[in-house]
């Protein structure tokens, strides 16, 4: 285990600096990263170094470019709150025109799906949700997933994430009360879904400019596994399953399926790569 998570490390180092090195400005950045804490199972670090490969091989395949981040960027955002500072970071950094997020537990299993940006003309963000659950519900957990994620690097951009972000401060406490009282489901606290839940519901300069993608799988849930055969979703979530913290009396299922999954995606690029 020890082995795997700095040879991670090291990996994730290399490839990053060598994509910088050798490639212009691409039209679409991806972002993945990890906790800064190491993993508690014997397979998390597995399931994260497999993670990061799978978006460098994309990346690769498509003629983008990818960020992998494994440390906390601001000591106030802790755990999920995590990517909001690094997306934060990035749109003020970075010059490409997109930038997508996939959280580690995701995989993308469709190599040789193109992103159809043309689709997004006129939108900021692109995100998997339901319409009534999320605006009219405002259902945090069932009407819109921050698993994946795409954000256009512009002013409104930053104006949003920058107040996504101040949700996640030390002084949120106020901001939480707002939650509590808007939001039907409130179960586990503060985090980062919740905060998108909130603005989207309440903001329309946010919601106007908001593409809820459902007609492909942008974020496909993984236990739909189980019902569909022959299923090639674009990106699958393994929302849930816990890998690197153990906390998942279905690890073993979890992992079955990853590894399943895991299996096409390289079989996909190696077709496509030849």
């Amino acid at each position: 285990m020890l082995i795997l998570f700095f040879l991670h490390r090291f990996l994730a180092s290399f490839y990053v600096k060598e994509s910088y090195a050798e490639s212009k400005t691409s039209k679409l950045l991806i972002a993945t990263g990890i906790s800064p804490k190491p993993c508690k199972t014997s397979i998390g670090d597995y399931v994260n170094l497999q993670s990061f490969l799978n978006k460098l091989q994309y990346s690769e395949l498509k003629g983008y470019e990818s960020e992998f981040n494994a440390i906390q960027v601001d000591r106030e955002m802790n755990g999920p709150w995590n990517k909001v500072a690094l997306i934060k970071k990035l749109l003020k950094e970075r010059q490409n025109e997109w930038i997508m997020w996939v959280d580690s537990d995701a995989l993308i299993v469709n190599m040789s799906f193109d992103i159809p940006f043309d689709r997004y003309v006129g939108y900021n963000l692109v995100i998997w949700g339901l319409d009534d659950l999320l605006y009219k519900k405002g259902d945090p957990f069932n009407g819109i997933n921050t698993g994946v994620f795409l954000i256009r690097n512009c002013d409104w951009s930053r104006e949003f994430i920058e107040l996504i972000d101040s949700f996640g401060k030390k002084d949120g406490r106020i901001k939480e009360d707002l939650l509590e009282k808007y939001l039907n489901k409130y179960l586990w606290g503060l985090f980062e879904q919740n905060a998108f839940c909130y603005v989207l519901k309440n903001y329309e300069i946010y919601k106007n400019k908001t593409f809820l993608e459902t007609t492909y799988d942008l974020n496909g849930f993984w236990k739909q596994a189980f019902h569909k055969l022959e299923w090639n979703p674009f990106i699958l979530h393994f929302a849930g399953c816990q890998f690197c913290s153990g906390s998942n009396n279905s690890l073993d299922v979890c992992l079955e399926k990853w590894n399943y999954f895991n299996r096409k995606a390289n079989e996909t690029y190696e077709a496509i790569k030849i």
